[in-house]
């Protein structure tokens, strides 16, 4: 369990309470559950929602099972990648079947093909009225702030030059536009990320 994980926990939980009301039914999915802290937690939360985990590192599944083992409403975690089609995604979920569609710091930890994906895979599965729920740091028109997040910027692109901080309004805006999504709300969270919220028209 990492600290900054279990940080921005009771953050996330804070703000999705905030546009999802607990009694909600119908099924979540979260791409690119890592150790499944935050899938776990939620599954906790909302009680009469059904999860599905999932991660693209197969090795990662296991430390998943375990951490949601006492859930009754988390299904087993499966092999994922964003960046697939929808029609590929390891899921048994029906076009425009599910609520709640969360991603969790990494948008900016992977090449932008994998943030097409997860959106066009939020147009193709979420129901009218779902949320597409995204963690992180975002720049917004252009503007990066503060400074700790232009270095963390560089740092992510000189690992890996695919990587980087997206941009709100210039990167993520137009892509729900082109998948039946449109910006809800931009939350303000601590360690100076941000929640975004989409809605599926």
């Amino acid at each position: 369990m990492s600290n900054p994980a279990q940080r921005n926990l009771p953050h996330i939980l804070e703000r999705m309470q905030k546009f999802i009301p607990v009694a909600t039914k119908g099924k979540g999915l979260e791409i690119a559950s890592g150790s499944g802290l935050h899938i776990a937690a939620l599954a906790n939360v909302f009680k009469e929602m059904v999860w599905q985990p999932s991660d693209v590192e197969e090795g990662s599944l296991e430390g998943i099972r375990e951490k949601c083992e006492t859930a009754v409403n988390v299904l087993a975690p499966v092999l994922l990648d964003a960046a697939n089609l929808p029609e590929q995604w390891n899921i048994a979920a029906e076009p425009h079947s599910l609520r709640v569609l969360l991603n969790i710091n990494m948008i900016h930890i992977s090449p932008f093909a994998a943030t097409e994906g997860l959106f066009r895979g939020a147009g193709h599965y979420l129901q009218p009225g779902g949320l597409l729920c995204t963690y992180g740091p975002y720049r917004v028109d252009g503007v990066l702030a503060p400074q700790s997040n232009v270095d963390f910027d560089a740092y992510l692109k000189s690992r890996n030059a695919a990587w980087g901080v997206r941009d709100v309004v210039r990167d993520l805006a137009p892509l729900a536009q082109q998948h039946g999504l449109t910006l809800l709300a931009v939350e303000e969270m601590p360690a100076n990320n941000k929640m975004l919220f989409f809605q599926k028209n």
